[in-house]
Parts: structure tokens; C-alpha cells; sequence
């Protein structure tokens, strides 16, 4: 479903390279501020999306001794499928609650 998404859940334009440039920043505090300011920015459709899947991949994570997907399982799978970085996802699911206070 979501390698089927029209565009990416990032968008396009200036706001998805913003968004794609954090991951860049060697600081996780600052990549945390910049996806707080940045993210808001994009169609709530895809905040959204992006927030509740992230929620949902850090209740996955959680159980990773039972079902063998660690972080860095979770980013080999979803980071191509939703075209973002990596680090960048890692920093969205692991600092959820940070990241998302829209």
C-alpha cells in the first residue's frame, strides 16, 4: 500500500529537501527540532500517517525479542518504502513522542 502512495509521504518541493537534509544534522536534539518544526508543514494527511505509523513501529520494536524486528530491521523495510532516510525514521519512531506534538 504504501509503495502505491501517489507521492511521498514526505511531499515534495522545498519541505520534503528540508526534510530530507536533517539527516545531515549530527545532533539527534537537533534533528528532533527540525522534524518538530518541519513536519506540521506537510498535508495532514501525511502528518498524520507518518505519526501513527510511527507509533505503531515503536509498539513493533518493543517486541523485537519476539518478532525479530529491531529498529534496524524496521528501517531496512520502511525507509525505501516511504523514501526516508534511514536515521531520519529512526529518529522519527524512537523520539515519537518528541517529534510528534502537533
Amino acid at each position: 500500500y504504501l509503495r502505491e502512495l501517489p507521492d511521498s509521504v514526505l511531499g515534495h518541493g522545498e519541505v520534503k529537501r528540508d526534510i530530507v537534509n536533517i539527516s545531515n544534522l549530527t545532533e539527534k536534539a537537533d534533528k528532533v527540532k527540525e522534524l518538530n518544526r518541519l513536519l506540521p508543514l506537510l498535508p495532514d494527511a501525511n502528518y498524520a500517517l507518518l505519526k501513527h505509523l510511527s507509533a505503531h513501529l515503536q509498539v513493533v520494536i518493543q517486541a523485537s525479542t519476539v518478532n525479530k524486528m529491531s529498529m534496524s530491521n524496521i528501517s531496512i523495510v520502511f525507509s525505501p518504502t516511504l523514501s526516508v532516510p534511514g536515521g531520519l525514521l529512526q529518529v522519527m519512531v524512537l523520539e515519537h513522542e518528541s517529534v510528534f506534538v502537533k
